[in-house]
């Protein structure tokens, strides 16, 4: 029995092994932008050069153990250490920051991309590459990227997409020449402001105009008279008359009266003036008189 538990702990480990390194080959060097002057920033508010890697598989893969270089004879030249930021989600995307210090975080590599001509992802082993890419010259804020996530053809941007699709890229063109009309973003500004305060004073006076509609009151029309057979208007003395009449109805004095009724007990139990013993008399003889 122990050969067998032995063997099947050795084909255990060779499936977690080799589940791990598949994982590992699911990734792919996303975007790399090497001077960044304007782009995202690392943990520390720095602007530095970054590397994306992007999760092809829809599992979750871990980054612990791998290796970054920009050195193909110094393949372990950045270690990406254990952590449990250190994973990626199923078709998600992780930032490296170049740094050149390791000491500030998990997202940061021992390297900067200053003098870099190309950049590699190995392994565990220090040995397999799992993916590379040669860096052309770029200028300030310009990224090489993929042109769809973890696809084939690269290509050189102005417009770089940190942490989202690549091929989400909506008007460039026009993008870039607005940032040249207004540097520094006081148009950009100005316009927001302004669409914000003419929102604002289109819903008041909605709200106003929709206020007097409903608190409106309806006039009244004047009371005519008139005559029944006819249907002439009856004169101004009928009418002064009718409203005179009518206002004194309104303002007479009455008591108020109650829908309340309350019924006292009798004290005696018969009235007198009912009662027939009162009615006769008894004489001598059986005659009786009124």
């Amino acid at each position: 029995m122990k050969p067998i538990r032995i063997l099947t702990l050795i084909i255990a480990l060779s499936a977690c092994v080799a589940a791990s390194a598949q994982n590992a080959s699911d990734l792919r060097i996303n975007e790399v932008m090497v001077f960044n002057d304007s782009s995202v920033v690392d943990d520390y508010g720095n602007h530095v050069g970054w590397i994306e890697i992007f999760n092809t598989s829809y599992n979750t893969v871990n980054l612990s153990g791998l290796f970054l270089t920009d050195d193909m004879g110094n393949p372990t030249k950045s270690r990406i250490a254990k952590s449990p930021d250190a994973t990626i989600a199923p078709r998600s995307y992780f930032i490296l920051y170049a740094t050149g210090d390791k000491s500030v975080g998990v997202h940061h590599l021992t390297f900067n991309l200053k003098n870099s001509r190309m950049i590699a992802l190995f392994d565990g082993n220090g040995r397999t590459i799992i993916d590379s890419v040669a860096l052309p010259a770029m200028t300030a804020d310009m990224s090489l990227s993929r042109e769809t996530d973890g696809g084939e053809v690269w290509t050189t941007k102005n417009l770089p997409t940190p942490n989202s699709s690549n091929w989400f890229e909506p008007f460039a063109g026009e993008v870039d020449q607005f940032k040249s009309l207004d540097p520094f973003g006081a148009g950009m500004a100005m316009i927001a402001m302004t669409i914000v305060l003419g929102s604002l004073a289109t819903l008041y006076c909605c709200f106003k105009i929709v206020g007097r509609i409903a608190t409106r009151k309806k006039k009244d029309k004047p009371f005519v008279a008139k005559n029944a057979e006819t249907g002439e208007e009856a004169s101004n003395e009928v009418n002064a008359a009718i409203a005179l009449a009518l206002f004194l109805l309104s303002k007479q004095e009455h008591d108020d009266e109650y829908t309340v009724l309350t019924m006292h007990k009798v004290s005696r139990n018969y009235s007198p003036w009912s009662s027939k013993i009162y009615g006769l008399r008894k004489r001598p003889g059986g005659l009786s008189s009124f």
